[in-house]
């Protein structure tokens, strides 16, 4: 049974297809959503998603933690290193059983790849943060009744900075 890989395995029992993890690319979910400091290129914009964007999951407080631990390190965890991890933060450290439920509920949800290795679950991130933020962006815009006014309050939120980056890349992809 060691290395037994069951991505794929779960994946087509919750309806969406088998999967590779993706690379993750940058640590931009690490706190809140930072996507001026994701490195993806122009090339990898358009990313393969676990899952449909009307169906992105809603990440609960632990479940966002751990997510941000797997994509800050960018390499797979057992739930005793994402513990250990966890025990070196400021924030209280949850129990072991806990870690290794909310990792079994991110892999229900799509978030995470497994690997059995001897006795032990070993877990991956299936997307980056960058993805998961931009998916629930677009989430987000198509559950409003006027994404005009939608887009034009979000543009509007931005600063001179983002407005700037956002302008660029839309211009980018006219080109």
């Amino acid at each position: 049974m060691a290395g037994r890989h069951c991505s794929g395995i779960n994946a087509g029992r919750l309806g969406f297809p088998a999967f590779r993890p993706s690379p993750v690319c940058c640590t931009c979910a690490s706190t809140r959503t930072n996507w001026r400091s994701c490195s993806m290129t122009s090339d990898s914009v358009q990313p393969t998603l676990p899952f449909s964007v009307e169906h992105a999951p809603q990440l609960g407080p632990l479940e966002r933690r751990v997510m941000n631990i797997l994509w800050r390190s960018g390499q797979p965890h057992t739930a005793r290193t994402v513990l250990e991890i966890m025990d070196a933060e400021e924030e209280a450290t949850p129990a072991y059983t806990t870690v290794a439920t909310v990792l079994g509920h991110l892999f229900d949800k799509g978030m995470l790849a497994r690997t059995l290795t001897g006795r032990v679950w070993t877990y991956e991130a299936t997307l980056t943060g960058c993805q998961f933020s931009a998916a629930h962006m677009v989430r987000s815009l198509t559950e409003t009744n006027n994404k005009e006014n939608c887009l034009a309050r979000f543009v509007g939120l931005l600063d001179g900075a983002d407005r700037a980056l956002l302008a660029a890349l839309l211009d980018d992809a006219r080109d």
